[in-house]
Order: C-alpha cells, then sequence, then structure tokens
C-alpha cells in the first residue's frame, strides 16, 4: 500500500501545476502593473489557499515600500481597496529586509523576531518572496502570514517563488511597453509642434511600434513556454503516479494511481496542443479527442482491443471549457474500456457536432448495457457531474442491451 502522505502530495503538486497554468493564462490579460498584483492575489494566491496575502512594490526613488494588493476580509474588504496601506523604508520590518537582501525568508515564529511590523493583526507565521526583475533589481515583494506556528514550508517557497518569477517578467512587459507608448505619444506630440522634423519624427515612431511588436511576441513566447513547461510537468506527475502504480501490491490503490494518471494526461495534452499550434487562446476539440482517446488506448491495450469509429466535426474550445471537457471524456472513455466491452472486444464510437451555438458529444460501445449512474467503481461520477456544471452543459447516460450511450451537450 502507498502512503497517504505520498498520495496527498502528489496531489497537492498536480494541483498547483493547474493554479500556476490558470494563474499564467490570467497573467496574460493583465496590462498593467496594477492589474498584475491583483492578480497575483486573485488568481495564485488566493487559489493556492492563503488566508492572507499583501503584494508591496518599491516606490520611485528605491527608498519605500508600499502596500498595491492584499488578500483578506480585514485587509482588503471590496474590489481594489486595500485598508490602511503601510509604507515601510527598504530595510524595515521583515518585507524591507528582504527587498534590501534579494532573499526569500520563513518565519516560523514571528514573537521571536524583532523585525516583525503588525499589519491588520498579529500572526505567528509569515513568508516573505522577492518579485526580482531580469536587471536582478528586486521591484516588490509578495508576504503572506498565519496565525498558526510552522505553517510555511520549503513547499510554499518553491510555489510563491515561481509565482514572483512569473510575475516580475509581466511586469517586466508592461512597464517598458508603457514606457514605449509614452514615448510613442510624446514623440507624436513633437512631430504635431514642429512639421519640419516630421521625417526623423515618423521614424523613431516606426521603431516604437517596432519595439512593441517585440514585446507583443515576447508575450506570445512566454505563454508558449509556459504551456511547454505545464505539459512537461504533468508529464513528469504522470511518470511518477505510473511508477507508485507498478509498486503497489493492492489493486484498488493501482486503479487509483491509473485514473489521476489517464486525467493528468487528457490536461497535459491541452498544453501539448497549445505549445505546438499558433492559435493560443482555444484548441481544436476533434484533434483533442483523439489524442485522449488514442492515449487511453495505449494504457489498456492488454485488458481490450477495442475498435474506434470518430464522427468529428471540426470545433474549437477555449482553454476554460477544454479542461472539463477532456476531463468529462477520459472518464467516459475509462469506463468503457474498463467495464463496458465484452471480453474486451468491441467498438467505441465517438461523436462531436457543433450546431445552434451548441457542442454535442456523444459517446457509444457496444458493451453490455453498463449503467454507471449504478455503480460505485466504475467512473468519477461525482466528478463528471461537477464538470458538466462548470460547462453549464447537460450529460445523460442511456444503457441498453446492445451498449451504452452517453451524450453531453453544452453551450459553444
Amino acid at each position: 500500500m502507498v502512503p497517504e502522505e505520498s498520495i496527498e502530495s502528489i496531489k497537492r503538486k498536480a494541483y498547483s501545476l493547474e493554479v500556476i497554468n490558470s494563474f499564467a493564462s490570467a497573467l496574460m490579460e493583465a496590462n498593467t502593473e496594477h492589474d498584475i498584483v491583483w492578480c497575483i492575489v486573485r488568481h495564485a494566491v488566493a487559489k493556492l489557499g492563503y488566508d492572507d496575502c499583501v503584494i508591496y512594490m518599491v516606490e520611485s526613488g528605491n527608498e519605500t515600500i508600499r502596500q498595491r494588493a492584499a488578500l483578506g476580509p480585514e485587509k482588503n474588504p471590496t474590489e481594489d481597496m486595500i485598508i490602511n496601506p503601510i509604507v515601510l523604508n527598504v530595510g524595515e520590518g521583515i518585507c524591507g529586509a528582504v527587498v534590501e537582501t534579494g532573499k526569500a525568508e520563513i518565519i516560523s515564529d514571528t514573537q521571536n523576531d524583532p523585525r516583525y511590523v503588525i499589519d491588520d493583526a498579529a500572526r505567528l507565521s509569515e513568508i516573505v518572496v522577492p518579485i526580482i526583475d531580469h536587471n536582478g533589481t528586486v521591484i516588490g515583494v509578495i508576504d503572506s502570514e498565519h496565525p498558526k506556528k510552522n505553517f510555511y514550508s520549503e513547499a510554499d517557497l518553491e510555489i510563491l517563488s515561481t509565482v514572483a518569477k512569473m510575475a516580475a517578467t509581466r511586469i517586466g512587459q508592461a512597464r517598458a511597453i508603457e514606457q514605449l507608448r509614452s514615448n510613442k505619444d510624446r514623440l507624436q506630440q513633437k512631430v504635431d509642434r514642429n512639421t519640419l522634423d516630421l521625417l526623423s519624427m515618423i521614424e523613431e515612431l516606426q521603431k516604437s511600434n517596432k519595439e512593441i511588436e517585440r514585446r507583443d511576441h515576447e508575450k506570445e513566447t512566454l505563454l508558449k513556454e509556459i504551456h511547454h513547461r505545464v505539459k512537461n510537468n504533468l508529464q513528469i506527475v504522470s511518470s511518477i503516479l505510473s511508477l507508485q502504480a507498478a509498486k503497489s501490491s493492492d489493486h484498488m490503490s493501482t486503479d487509483i494511481f491509473i485514473d489521476c494518471q489517464n486525467r493528468i494526461k487528457s490536461m497535459a495534452i491541452i498544453h501539448e496542443q497549445l505549445y505546438d499550434q499558433g492559435d493560443l487562446a482555444r484548441i481544436a476539440a476533434d484533434e483533442y479527442v483523439i489524442g485522449i482517446a488514442e492515449s487511453l488506448q495505449d494504457t489498456y491495450r492488454m485488458q481490450c482491443d477495442a475498435i474506434m469509429d470518430y464522427q468529428l466535426d471540426r470545433v474549437f474550445l477555449t482553454i476554460e471549457k477544454s479542461v472539463p471537457f477532456g476531463l468529462i471524456l477520459n472518464e467516459i472513455l475509462v469506463n468503457c474500456f474498463k467495464h463496458a466491452l465484452i471480453d474486451g472486444q468491441g467498438m467505441i464510437g465517438i461523436k462531436l457536432k457543433h450546431a445552434n451555438n451548441e457542442v454535442q458529444l456523444i459517446v457509444k460501445d457496444t458493451g453490455n448495457g453498463f449503467d454507471p449512474l449504478h455503480t460505485k467503481e466504475s467512473m468519477g461520477i461525482g466528478l463528471v457531474r461537477t464538470l458538466t456544471e462548470q460547462l453549464e452543459g447537460v450529460i445523460t447516460f442511456d444503457p441498453n442491451s446492445s451498449g451504452t450511450k452517453v451524450s453531453l451537450i453544452f453551450p459553444a
């Protein structure tokens, strides 16, 4: 039997990767420094389960730091409001010290640290991670506190450091683009004032436009690199689960590991498509369906020899809809491969249609009419229903003597 701690650790790692992926997508939509710092607390820190967080940014002059975003009902009661934002000198408090040294700190008991500065309430644990730009300069910190002693671990430091690095890159881009746009406006004003210098001004303006295009290209490159790394990390987690399954002597534990591995593979296929194709905002659902089906065929090739029949329209899905769609399809096909086919033989048909602003997925097998609604261990039916709700869709199961038909309909 695999220790429960190992399973929980793997689940935590997989969830952290999902948060990083979600944060990366949100980060690409944040185009100003203000939006980026609030994106950190809402799409990264909050989803990682921390109760409290403040983002300090270094002010002009590099002598003070000011709270620019916050998480917590007392500190941030509504929208972008911060109650009593604190300003510290560089070197003052634990946050000021991290800005000064550029090194992250975990404080297990703030009562024993004289540098601790009380904000809205005194708390016993604190973690502070620097946000460092491409020049190696600290431009801010991510600061989180917790009422319990010894709350933060090296795992928290690792995930928050990843968030800080991604945020630093995006802030650098936002500042550069803002500066370029400012230069563009300034140059345009000069053109209006002095027509004698018109030709030279136009040339400089064109250079600024090219630089903006180059920065936009960097943004696209960064997003592709993020998808590539997330895909690789998901594959690492999948490999770990495969090793654990191979070592397990308990059949139930082995099935759990394989099910988790299949779900992770279905998410990794999304990032593989996004990295390989030119469109980073959506994926081709028909190609995604084939990718998941072929992956599961490979997993269960020793148990069954199913013939696959595809009738797939060209359908595109956003990233937000692709993940629940893929996990639902994974659960349905796993049920077919593991339970529905008679003696491991038969056909599995998959239809994908797009009409009247709706997407319809139909999976039909030629098995024994197996009904997943009345079986405890065949399929994560709770997961399927939750994911269907996320899609705002409807799923139905139609078992009969010639096989089971599953239909999923959701808004396009």
